[in-house]
């Protein structure tokens, strides 16, 4: 078995991940710039299917939850040299893994629960703000991606590695 490389492998591979690192760029920025709410209630106005915006809430308020309580098992562990050695580290891993799902699962136990209790139909009461339309921000928006459009397509044609690897 013989791995070639080929100038438009290169080409395509330096393509791809420009494409990936350009789409990850974007969405933390808009992830990072914009408060959940506000994506949620964006997402109702366009139409996204309701049980996706529930789960989406539930999720993104549950992965945090679970960062923080990773974090105190971890700083615990730290603090009874459970990270001390690789067989240590490894057992320590293992046992917060362990906790993290049972804590987890509990958690969700006590949400359905709750929910439950307050009488949950289904559907999540969004707070989003009727906010002003803003044109100069939209047609900013539109002139900014009509460049990146029209920057893709003049060069589209442009080979960075054309010789380097025959």
């Amino acid at each position: 078995m013989t791995l070639t490389i080929t100038t438009g492998s290169v080409n395509e591979v330096t393509l791809i991940f420009s494409r990936i690192f350009g789409g990850m760029c974007s969405l933390f920025f808009i992830s990072l710039s914009t408060p959940t709410t506000e994506i949620f209630s964006l997402a109702k106005r366009f139409h996204v299917p309701e049980f996706m915006i529930e789960l989406t809430m539930l999720i993104y308020r549950f992965i945090f939850i679970i960062i923080e309580q990773a974090e105190m098992i971890y700083r615990a562990q730290m603090m009874r040299l459970g990270y001390m050695k690789r067989k240590g580290s490894i057992e320590s891993f293992g046992c917060m893994a362990g906790a993290l799902f049972i804590y987890s699962w509990e958690s969700g136990e006590k949400i359905v629960s709750a929910m439950d209790c307050r009488c949950y139909d289904g559907k999540y009461a969004l707070l989003g703000e009727q906010g002003v339309f803003f044109g100069p921000a939209l047609y900013l928006s539109i002139i900014y991606l009509a460049s990146l459009f029209g920057m893709m397509n003049l060069t589209s044609n442009i080979h960075l590695f054309g010789s380097l690897i025959a």
